[in-house]
């Protein structure tokens, strides 16, 4: 079960194991001290990212790819930002390091905001609108 920081109005403030379903609906967690729905503390949240570095070989994005027919556009699109990542072949995306993945992201977010800004000219749904749904 995970752990959730929260601060209680019993005056409890520390970790709190609770399932996913005891929550309330508004995210609070039930205090290990009183039992009352508790806030969490989000200043003391953290997340653990488990792939910090990168080894001497390149790593795979297991998030990004391409379809092999369409990989050599996507690469020409990124350009010198981040279509070295992308094999022109198989469509898949491998990083050398966290720098060439950043700029990677990057490209992407400007491609993708770039997209929307056509789409809203033309009077079409932008990504925002199609998520929202």
């Amino acid at each position: 079960m995970p752990t959730y920081p929260i601060k209680c109005a019993c005056g409890y403030a520390g970790d709190a194991v609770a399932r996913v379903r005891d929550m309330d609906q508004d995210g609070k967690v039930p205090c290990p001290e009183c039992g009352q729905h508790a806030e969490q503390d989000y200043s003391r949240k953290t997340i653990n990212n488990t792939n910090t570095r990168f080894t001497l070989t390149r790593q795979r994005s297991w998030a990004e790819g391409y379809n092999p027919r369409t990989a050599r556009e996507a690469q020409r699109l990124f350009g010198d930002r981040g279509g070295q990542c992308i094999d022109p072949l198989t469509g898949v995306v491998t990083f050398k390091d966290r720098h060439e993945q950043q700029m990677y992201e990057r490209r992407k977010r400007e491609l993708s905001e770039k997209a929307d800004r056509r789409r809203k000219a033309k009077g079409l749904k932008t990504t925002a609108d199609l998520s929202s749904e």
